[in-house]
């Protein structure tokens, strides 16, 4: 009896204790883009665990409003959180 207690007790502070959690925001890892010094180009900036289609994605949007470009080539990663693109067509 005891047993079934004790195991009744964890199961109900464990779920009590994940549905008290807010959830998680992903805006904080979706990378930026900005212009880069270079004319044409772009810097993606991201955060681990950001993904280089993540990256991809991001660069060519950029370039699609910012150049009217139909995409982005990968030119370099600092891997501190900075890549760099070259915005293409």
């Amino acid at each position: 009896m005891r047993t079934a207690l004790i195991a009744t007790t964890l199961a109900a502070a464990t779920f009590l204790g994940a549905c008290s959690h807010e959830p998680m925001s992903t805006a904080a890892s979706l990378p930026s883009a900005a212009a880069a010094p270079t004319q044409g180009q772009v810097v993606v900036t991201y955060a681990p665990p950001t993904t280089r289609e993540d990256l991809t994605m991001t660069a060519v949007k950029y370039c699609k409003q910012q150049f009217q470009s139909k995409g982005a080539r990968y030119l370099s990663d600092d891997w501190a959180g900075h890549t760099v693109y070259s915005c293409e067509g």
